[in-house]
């Protein structure tokens, strides 16, 4: 279970019209998804929604929560790990799912896309979260809480390589081998570029970025849209 959350209705006022803008690299080649097809065996991104939504972004190594009981809905966004605003949007579904809305725990899965920045660093930071997630769900989302939990704390409290290493090592009591050649693998950046790619795809050139039945929301509009699709 992850932890419960803080602070809901200002972040709300905080995500209304903010994001963090990192325009994606021009010499990185454009991912070519092979082995993460869309809609890999998780019945895709239409679930709930209006018939022809198109299908897109989920795959079967997307990290997800909620959805306890039955999926009537699924809402997809992609988050740059060392934007604040990303952070703040992971508190406010914390808030949601596990607090005030028990309904959304039981009935909509969120799913996690990579949106690294063009920095050298970020993509390493990502591919953190994606080797502690090849030893089980649990692991990245602890990993992803510990990173945007220390933005929460200040917008510049940013978590090295070694120092999520050392969390995984310590704190989650990882395999560290398998840590290491998975951090290595050359698959895991190419997730991380999938990912990416599929947002770009869709015009995406900031973060957090969310979409419920194929169309981008405002985060600050989240419960009011995700009520509207359920219906009730």
């Amino acid at each position: 279970m992850r932890r419960m959350p803080i602070l809901v209705p200002l972040l709300l006022c905080a995500l209304a019209a903010c994001g963090c803008r990192e325009p994606a690299a021009k010499d990185v080649a454009e991912p070519d998804g092979a082995g993460f097809d869309a809609g890999e065996d998780d019945g895709g991104s239409t679930i709930g929604c209006p018939a022809g939504t198109p299908d897109l972004f989920n795959n079967s190594k997307s990290p997800s929560f909620g959805g306890s009981e039955k999926v009537d809905l699924e809402v997809v966004q992609f988050s740059w790990l060392r934007c604040p605003h990303c952070a703040a949007l992971a508190e406010l579904e914390r808030g949601l799912w596990q607090g005030t809305r028990p309904d959304f725990e039981k009935r909509v899965r969120v799913y996690f896309h990579h949106f690294p920045g063009s920095d050298p660093v970020s993509p390493h930071i990502h591919a953190s979260t994606v080797a502690a997630m090849n030893q089980g769900m649990e692991s990245f989302w602890a990993m992803h809480d510990l990173i945007f939990d220390g933005l929460l704390a200040s917008p510049s409290h940013y978590y090295e390589t070694d120092e999520l290493r050392d969390f995984a090592q310590n704190e989650l009591g990882l395999d560290m081998d398998k840590y290491d050649a998975d951090m290595a693998d050359p698959a895991t950046l190419e997730l991380i570029n999938w990912d990416k790619g599929q947002a770009e795809a869709q015009d995406v050139e900031s973060t957090p970025a969310i979409f419920v039945c194929g169309k981008r929301i405002a985060a600050s509009e989240l419960e009011k849209i995700v009520d509207g699709y359920l219906g009730d």
